[in-house]
């Protein structure tokens, strides 16, 4: 597809103007109650940055918190301590933080946008030049601070989260793209190496990968059933992978978070009324989950003899997506994500759902002409237009946090009284200093407070009162 200069410019402006107001909301979300305790790192999560490949548990026959997520302890370890010591050369120690935060979710958001428009302009075989044209596409479907954002938003706006979930996805695209590369044209020796070295440390980040790769397998026996194995070059990094989520999964038994006395039965009976809630509480995904049914019967109407990826890759998302779902409950249950099925947990099932929306819309555009296309180009707008107007969200929701690092900055008190109802770096309100050894050392890494001060909040409600739980990943 051909467009003029000026088209290809209006979509990069959209795009940057989209990725600034992205920032600004991420720049104005809250620091969460974890991030300290990672970065200190608090006694909770010493180990697990100390044992990478989580060997200490089974040899010792002993529990701690992260076993099997190492990198991405390691990643929000590295990141939060150099970040912000290299932004606060430009920027007030305090926003140094928040920026550093908001920098990392944004390199997460283009990541996801870019390696699914990728996706999109390789299943559809059109030419590097409309890799714009799928970037926008995509773009408003990511929701960060608005009215849909709590259903089908990608990347959290608390940092550990982000890290959790989005960074790891964004790694398993990575790495899903080089493999795809080596099956197609066998790839150069880099791309192998970075293959393999994805498949290392993929097992060992987000809580996701092992389930996504038990799927993957599964949907991998139930394709060389049907004919002869035969071994090719990028099966290497590919059962490399497989073998060391499966290890990963085994190894989360010594996993001490999260633990729950909620039977398996019983999360298979919630989780229907928990996919149920993500589809009816707001409209945004069930809308576009829709309108990629509509658009995907469409194109099969429109070209009943559709090439083969249309086929097998259609085919293979559902798939997918039905195998996940069926063996998601089987991950555990947390008290905070009280249906099983969650935005974060279903986070593989609507990047695929988004890609695909992007490939089928784009498909019917090659396909229509004049009038048809036209009332198609209006319909695409209209959905973009309304799915960033509902992302719309002018809220600071660090503002009171803000203030009160800004207050622990200026003082020199050994014991400094904050004195608002935000949370600083913990789950709880902290009224005993005691309780503020982990958050203090945090903000001296971050040079807001002197050595050996301690915070402490006073009129704040107590932590019975906090309706806020705390966030095992």
């Amino acid at each position: 597809m051909s467009y003029p200069i000026w088209f290809r410019w209006l979509c990069l402006i959209f795009l940057l103007a989209d990725l600034s107001y992205t920032g600004w909301q991420h720049y104005h979300a809250s620091l969460d109650g974890d991030l300290a305790g990672i970065i200190v790192p608090s006694d909770h999560y010493t180990t697990v940055l100390n044992h990478p490949l989580g060997g200490h548990a089974f040899l010792q026959d002993t529990s701690y918190a992260g076993v099997n997520r190492y990198v991405v302890h390691q990643a929000m370890y590295t990141y939060f301590r150099l970040a912000p010591q290299v932004l606060r050369q430009f920027i007030h120690p305090v926003n140094s933080i928040y920026a550093a935060s908001a920098l990392a979710k944004c390199v997460f958001h283009l990541s996801i946008i870019w390696l699914l428009a990728i996706f999109i302009r390789c299943v559809s075989g059109l030419q590097q030049s409309d890799h714009w044209v799928f970037m926008i596409l995509l773009a408003p479907l990511l929701q960060t601070s608005g009215a849909f954002s709590n259903t089908m938003g990608l990347v959290d706006m608390t940092p550990t989260y982000a890290f959790f979930y989005a960074f790891p996805m964004v790694l398993l695209l990575i790495w899903l793209q080089l493999i795809f590369r080596m099956y197609l044209v066998k790839g150069t020796q880099l791309e192998h190496i970075f293959a393999y070295i994805l498949a290392i440390l993929l097992p060992f980040s987000g809580p996701l990968i092992p389930g996504i790769a038990a799927v993957i397998a599964l949907i991998y026996v139930i394709g060389i059933m049907k004919k002869r194995f035969v071994y090719s070059a990028w099966m290497g990094p590919f059962f490399l992978f497989l073998v060391l989520c499966g290890y990963s999964l085994w190894l989360g038994n010594y996993n001490i978070e999260g633990q729950s006395e909620i039977s398996i039965l019983e999360r298979y009976q919630i989780l229907p009324l928990g996919l149920l809630n993500i589809l009816t509480n707001k409209l945004g995904i069930f809308l576009i989950l829709f309108t990629t049914v509509i658009q995907t019967i469409t194109l099969h109407h429109l070209s009943p003899t559709q090439n083969i990826p249309f086929k097998w890759i259609g085919k293979g998302i559902l798939m997918f997506a039905f195998l996940y779902i069926l063996l998601l409950p089987l991950g555990g249950y947390r008290d905070y994500r009280p249906m099983v099925v969650r935005r974060d947990t279903l986070m593989p099932i609507f990047i695929c759902l988004f890609a695909w929306w992007g490939y089928t819309s784009i498909s019917i555009l090659l396909y229509l002409k004049g009038f048809r296309k036209k009332i198609f180009v209006s319909f695409i707008i209209a959905l973009l237009s309304f799915y960033t107007i509902a992302d719309f969200s002018h809220e600071k929701k660090n503002q009171e946090q803000k203030a009160a690092l800004f207050t622990i900055y200026r003082s020199n008190d050994p014991i400094v009284e904050v004195n608002n109802q935000s949370k600083i770096l913990s789950w709880d309100f902290i009224h005993d200093p005691y309780y503020a050894e982990v958050p203090s050392k945090a903000l001296f890494l971050w040079k807001i407070t002197k050595k050996d001060q301690r915070i402490i909040q006073v009129q704040a409600k107590s932590p019975s009162e906090s309706n806020h739980p705390k966030t095992n990943k």
